[in-house]
């Protein structure tokens, strides 16, 4: 036997995959079961980890940005006065949180209230708190963002705090998910309502331009927590004002927290991150005294949440936009919208981009009353406008802000949008920031040894032949990339593929002396589901030494086609590769794994039959067992060399016909087999085994009919072996050779 060809004989059900290749159309065939080189694909380990997240796991175009839950304007009559409603909200439409959600991040407003009151929202299985959601005032829609625990029961209690009636609009920003215990950098953990500080009761007021430290480690979160969901309302100001809340280790921000009016108690939610001891400062942006009550709904861990997929950044608040400084006030000439800048993120190339923000938005300086929400487009040029449900409600004169978590769409755009007849000044502030929605984790290895390899490159399978490289790897072979979406390409989630570079920490160009590898090595790929707040480690991608593989086809003397394709498939089941034929015949597979290697010359249209090496029929499935079965002639490539196959011959086709009687008339049992003299078999079930006719590369071949146990082969043979042969040859013409199969 040379080294370069040598028959092909295991017998195991394998796979193929399809590999890319410069210049080298991919083909994928499913027609085997899944199964790598080297074994059993090992399960992906997945890591959970907890955040806020999107509101689904579709892809961000088929989701709904901010779905409106409850709104007792069309469900319902408005509560009255100190009327408890029990909503179910969360179990399916409009959409559904996940199992494992431990709390909802929800947009709370109270609409068309005739007396001033508070809404309280908790989970209905619970008594209710000592904590109000919103407190509002007669005739003004008042909104906040609150986190509610959930039950057992997803039910929620909402209450109507007031001596009249008031409607209630409650929308989903988010969830958050059960960390089981993992307290990883940036998860979050919600919790029951915690009364932090009453100045009321525990005195002073906060002085006028003046500022009150408040410990919140040890009340409302454990010592160590890096921020806190602090709910704050402004009691009964006696003078209008603002409210700004920054760790007390750092210098005040700019930013807004709470607006508030004179005589009316008004509550805001958000995220603020905490001192290095555990302490946040109020600052009271008025002309007089005011007193605060401060309560915790839950708590972020300390740390760098970037690397944490749906990790939680807490942040000193950043002003990011200001249009009375920028863009002018949203009004008709600018479509009611400005941009909402993001700083960009380091990693974006690698997919390591936030998913979600935290924003304090104020609306100022309206000349009529209206709303703000959020333009969320997936894309800057679809034009598509996926609005939020409306994020504040103002009126003319007013300043009103309020907090949100709005999904940052990949690649997109985040927009403020105000609904108004006039027009009205936005301010944003960031205060936190929701990392990537989950990653995939691995290590590159050489498929020969199992060593890392490196410099090399990992990315996705994206879809028919499609790899991209986007995680260059480190010494140690391993490597990471982040995702904020199912994949576009294929909704079964993406497969690790990675091959070698030229230099460290790059992603181009290729070291043309490896190819490329897959997970799992399989023509189906081994598909790992996008899972939002997961790092999943997919295992090692194997990556195989190249070499190269020639050859040439021949045609029929006569024969004016110049089409066709060269299959190759590597004898473990690990690729499988579509070449283009030359006009002269001739074909090359450059950058081909090592390996042994099929050869199959395909076929053209209905004028031309294709062969695997060694004049076995290109027919039906060609498996890899079939193959072996046929004892098929293999080819040997070797890293940095060329090797060269046997000629290949396409010739004209002949017919076979056969009929299957079965006198009970029952073909949904029956099963025929065509067996070529070289032992490569094509067979079929069910009703099209009646009557069958084929063109069929020229050779002797047998055809057997089976019903349970008996077999029934052309000549009245009980067995293939002891068939005679039918002879097709390309000079026959219809009907070609027949034969007729009864049944007993």
């Amino acid at each position: 036997m040379s080294a370069a060809s040598r028959r092909f004989s295991f017998v195991a059900v394998v796979a193929m995959l399809a590999l890319v290749l410069a210049g080298l159309p991919a083909l994928a065939s499913a027609s085997e079961a899944p199964a790598s080189a080297g074994g059993a694909v090992a399960a992906p380990v997945v890591t959970r980890t907890a955040g806020i997240t999107q509101l689904s796991d579709s892809e961000y175009l088929e989701s709904d940005p901010g779905a409106v839950l409850y709104d007792s304007r069309t469900q319902a009559k408005p509560l009255k006065a100190q009327e408890r409603r029990t909503i179910s909200v969360l179990g399916g439409s409009p959409v559904a949180a996940p199992a494992d959600a431990t709390a909802a991040i929800l947009n709370v407003t109270a609409v068309s209230p005739t007396a001033s009151g508070w809404l309280a929202l908790w989970p209905a299985d619970k008594s209710q708190p000592a904590t109000s959601t919103v407190n509002f005032v007669p005739g003004t829609p008042t909104p906040n963002l609150a986190v509610v625990q959930l039950t057992a029961g997803r039910q929620l209690a909402i209450k109507n705090g007031s001596a009249g009636t008031t409607h209630v609009l409650v929308s989903l920003r988010g969830w958050i998910r059960s960390n089981n215990g993992t307290s990883l950098p940036g998860t979050v953990t919600p919790t029951d309502a915690t009364r932090v500080i009453d100045t009321r009761t525990t005195g002073p007021a906060i002085p006028a331009q003046g500022y009150r430290d408040v410990k919140v480690t040890g009340v409302g979160a454990p010592d160590g927590a890096g921020a806190a969901l602090l709910d704050v309302v402004a009691v009964t100001p006696r003078s209008a004002g603002y409210l700004i809340a920054h760790p007390s280790d750092t210098a005040r921000p700019t930013s807004t927290m709470l607006t508030y009016r004179v005589g009316s108690s008004r509550a805001a939610l958000s995220l603020v991150r905490l001192s290095a001891a555990g302490t946040v400062r109020l600052w009271n942006m008025s002309s007089t005294p005011v007193h605060l009550v401060v309560d915790s709904f839950g708590w972020v861990a300390a740390g760098d949440a970037s690397p944490t997929p749906m990790g939680t950044s807490a942040l000193t608040p950043d002003r990011v936009l200001d249009t009375r400084e920028t863009t002018g006030a949203l009004s008709s000439g600018n479509g009611y919208t400005a941009d909402v800048p993001l700083p960009a993120a380091p990693d974006a190339a690698r997919g390591f981009v936030p998913s979600g923000a935290v924003l304090a938005i104020t609306a100022t300086r309206a000349t009529r009353s209206g709303y703000l929400d959020v333009d969320v487009a997936g894309d800057t040029t679809s034009g598509l406008e996926l609005h939020t449900p409306s994020v504040l409600n103002f009126a003319a004169g007013e300043t009103v802000t309020n907090t949100t978590y709005v999904t940052v769409p990949p690649a997109g755009r985040l927009r403020v949008h105000a609904g108004t007849t006039g027009s009205v000044h936005v301010v944003v502030d960031l205060v936190g920031l929701v990392s990537h929605r989950g990653e995939f984790r691995g290590r590159v290895v050489k498929e020969a040894d199992g060593s890392p390899l490196y410099p090399s490159a990992a990315g996705d399978q994206l879809g028919y032949g499609q790899n991209r490289f986007v995680a260059p790897t480190a010494p140690d072979g391993t490597y990471r990339w982040g995702y904020n979406a199912r994949s576009p390409y294929s909704s079964a989630g993406s497969a690790a593929c990675a091959t070698a570079m030229t230099t460290p920490g790059t992603v181009a160009p290729r070291d043309t002396t490896y190819a490329v590898g897959c997970t799992g090595g399989t023509v189906t790929w081994a598909y790992v589901q996008h899972l939002m707040g997961a790092a999943i480690d997919v295992g090692d991608v194997a990556v195989p030494r190249s070499g190269t593989l020639t050859g040439v086809v021949t045609r029929p003397e006569g024969s004016s086609t110049t089409t066709g394709s060269v299959f190759l498939k590597r004898t473990d089941g690990g690729y499988f590769i579509t070449v283009p034929v030359a006009a002269n015949g001739t074909w090359k597979a450059a950058g081909l794994p090592v390996g042994d290697w099929v050869v199959t010359a395909g076929n053209v249209g209905s004028t031309l039959r294709g062969e695997i090496i060694d004049e076995i029929p290109v027919e039906g499935s060609m498996t890899l067992t079939a193959l072996a079965a046929a004892n098929a002639k293999s080819f040997t490539v070797t890293a940095g060399a060329v090797a060269t196959a046997d000629e290949a011959q396409l010739k004209a086709p002949g017919r076979l016909n056969w009929t299957i009687v079965d006198p009970d008339g029952n073909y949904a049992d029956v099963r025929y087999t065509v067996r070529h003299e070289s032992g490569f078999t094509i067979s079929e079930s069910g009703a099209t085994v009646t009557q069958v006719s084929r063109l069929l590369r020229p050779g002797g071949y047998t055809v057997c009919a089976t019903e349970g146990a008996v077999t029934v082969c052309n000549g009245g043979a009980s067995s293939a072996d002891t068939a005679p042969l039918l002879q097709v040859t390309s000079s026959n013409t219809d009907p070609g050779v027949s034969t007729t199969i009864t049944l007993p």
